[in-house]
């Protein structure tokens, strides 16, 4: 029987590094440094959440308020002071109304397509390229990978300059902190997971609920544009953890089962042999949410 090995490329003390969470000691919440939101039309994490019997937690859209940056120094383009989302959403509208539910419908219909690609899963197709693979789905997804945002909201779905440089820059200014010369393909899906991220590398507060407020998150969830969101109590680096001791709880007598780190450095590697010289002790589960223990 051919043994099970994990090798982790990260310089790090622990799997999962990517959607990591991270506890302050003083008062004791749980952060996300790295993947901090997945949505409803996830296929993967919600099976894997619940073949491992891990908890959800959605995030519904916050009621806070709006502002859409205009430059520095320059008034808001669109802002409103807090108050209840139902006058927010008329005001947004108000604005941005036509503009905005074409490019809810661009967006729901590029998700739509994009989902193809569970069933190619299923199938156990394989591409030799990512350009393949995309053509594969839609020819339109490798024409938005060779063209800027800006101008594919422009020639293909026609919209407004305001609402591109006022809502759509928000978008990628949010998400990426860059502005709409970013790829379509890019500026197209992320808008699709609903600006999960308030800044590039910033860190979310999911125990708390706190993972933004800015008027582009508010307004693209509260209005639907694609799916619910959510994140697993206690980490979302579980799914990673769970997955590798899976992986493991095979292997033969004399092979290793828990999960140990060897740090090879900078190279974390789980041993091909059990070695109580080179193992560190058992892998322990990420953090915790006080209110569950």
């Amino acid at each position: 029987m051919r043994s099970k090995s994990v090798n982790e490329q990260k310089q790090i003390d622990r799997i999962g590094g990517r959607v990591r969470a991270i506890k302050y000691k003083e008062r004791g919440e749980l952060y996300e440094s790295g993947g901090a939101i997945f949505t409803s039309n996830n296929k993967y994490m919600h099976m894997l959440a619940n073949e491992f019997r891990l908890e959800l937690r959605q995030h519904p859209p916050p009621h806070g308020a709006l502002c859409l940056y205009n430059g520095f120094l320059a008034p808001p383009s669109f802002s409103t002071k807090d108050g209840p989302l139902r006058l927010n959403r008329i005001s947004f509208a108000w604005k941005y109304g036509i503009d905005f539910l074409r490019f809810k419908i661009a967006v729901s219909r590029h998700v739509n397509k994009f989902s193809r690609i569970y069933e190619k899963q299923k199938n156990r197709e394989a591409f030799q390229c990512p350009f393949k693979m995309l053509s594969s789905i839609s020819e339109k997804f490798v024409m938005m990978v060779e063209s800027s945002f800006e101008k594919w909201l422009d020639k293909h779905l026609k919209l407004s300059k305001q609402f591109c440089n006022e809502v759509a820059y928000g978008f990628v200014a949010q998400c990426y902190c860059s502005d709409l010369k970013v790829h379509a393909f890019a500026g197209k899906f992320l808008t699709s997971t609903k600006f999960t991220k308030c800044n590039t590398g910033s860190m979310q507060g999911i125990e708390e609920g706190t993972y933004g407020t800015q008027v582009v998150q508010s307004m693209t969830a509260s209005s639907g544009l694609c799916a619910a969101l959510y994140s697993i109590v206690g980490g979302n680096e579980q799914i990673a953890q769970n997955l590798a001791a899976k992986a493991l709880c095979s292997n033969p007598q004399g092979f290793p089962r828990p999960i140990a780190m060897v740090n090879l450095g900078g190279r974390i590697q789980v041993p091909h042999k059990s070695s109580s010289k080179a193992a560190s002790p058992p892998f322990k589960s990420g953090a915790q949410n006080d209110r569950n223990k």
